[in-house]
């Protein structure tokens, strides 16, 4: 690997729930305003302008000003290479954590979807309880 590429800057801009959210949506939905970006990651407005200056800033979205509009899209073919193939290797590698240990244990059958609090507890819904100690 290239010593001056840093992927933990990279991640950190795409890592966010709410900037990983539009990103989805531009994988979806190739040009957007930020009325939709911001329905689409459930943010306010306020909320949507600060992190897609982020991505932006990033290289990871560019945005066009029309009239009063401005239309983010991605940056390139290769940003769209990059968020597929992540989606792609999440669904390979996700497996739902234990409810009752917090411990962060595979329990059950793999699942698609984990919710993380701000306090860095992480969920796993829904998945069985699996008798582990509280």
């Amino acid at each position: 690997m290239a010593h001056d590429v840093n992927i933990a800057t990279i991640a950190a801009k795409i890592g966010h729930p709410a900037r990983a959210a539009m990103l989805d949506q531009l994988l979806a939905t190739p040009v957007c305003t930020a009325g939709q970006l911001a329905q689409a990651a459930v943010v306010s407005r306020s909320v949507a302008s600060q992190h897609l200056g982020i991505l932006v800033e990033g290289g990871l979205v560019t945005v066009t000003a029309v009239g009063r509009h401005r239309w983010y899209r991605l940056a390139s073919a290769e940003v769209a290479d990059v968020l597929e193939a992540l989606a792609a290797l999440l669904r390979h590698t996700v497996r739902p954590l234990c409810v009752k240990s917090r411990k962060g244990r595979p329990c059950g059958p793999p699942g698609p979807a984990m919710i993380t609090s701000r306090a860095g507890w992480a969920w796993s819904l829904p998945t069985p309880w699996c008798g582990a100690a509280w």
